[in-house]
């Protein structure tokens, strides 16, 4: 069974509405593509003024059911994430929105992933680097996040336990922060890695 603790405290800005007393900068497209195709398809923003907490990839839900980083949810944690001090960066696996590319169900998202988390720490080297996603997203964040060793902490949102293979997260010692989707089969451990 994968451990779990829920991530109530940090999404609870964006699940239950609440407002978080802090500014958030807006967010800018990305206007220098990186290597390997992190391009304008991305958005990215910079956490608050009061210092950087952390850089966060966010990776949004399946391409073939609609996701794109613009998903409500992502948007959302995306905004929370900034409230709390992080530089959040969003963008569109292949061939969702104006992303080139097709959907590869996994392993071309994951390519899509490091590049991401290669084009934040390319600007944040300093700043702890944190992984995270939604359902598919999340699948795909928490997968690479668990084996990049610049990435300390595991984020994922309503995570597809039942239809991909989680078990090297369930492996990895880094922090996890978990929100189940209400219903979902995923239930909670009182034991977290």
């Amino acid at each position: 069974m994968l451990p779990v603790l829920v991530f109530a405290g940090l999404m609870a800005g964006f699940y239950y509405g609440l407002q978080i007393d802090s500014t958030v900068l807006p967010s800018a497209l990305i206007d220098e593509p990186a290597p390997r195709g992190v391009s304008a398809e991305g958005l990215m923003t910079p956490g608050h003024g009061k210092g950087l907490r952390a850089a966060v990839v966010f990776a949004h839900p399946h391409t073939e059911h609609g996701g794109t980083m613009h998903t409500k949810v992502v948007y959302q944690a995306s905004k929370a994430l900034s409230r709390i001090g992080c530089a959040v960066l969003r963008f569109n696996f292949r061939g969702a929105g104006a992303s080139p590319g097709s959907f590869t169900n996994g392993p071309g998202e994951m390519d899509d992933f490091r590049a991401a988390l290669d084009f934040l720490h390319d600007r944040y080297a300093e700043a702890p680097m944190w992984a995270g996603g939604m359902s598919f997203g999340s699948y795909v964040a928490l997968t690479v996040g668990a084996e990049d060793p610049r990435v300390s902490t595991l984020i994922g949102i309503a995570l597809p336990i039942a239809r991909y293979d989680f078990e090297p997260v369930a492996r990895s010692s880094k922090p996890k922060f978990f929100k189940a989707n209400p219903t979902s089969s995923l239930t909670v451990s009182e034991k977290s890695r």
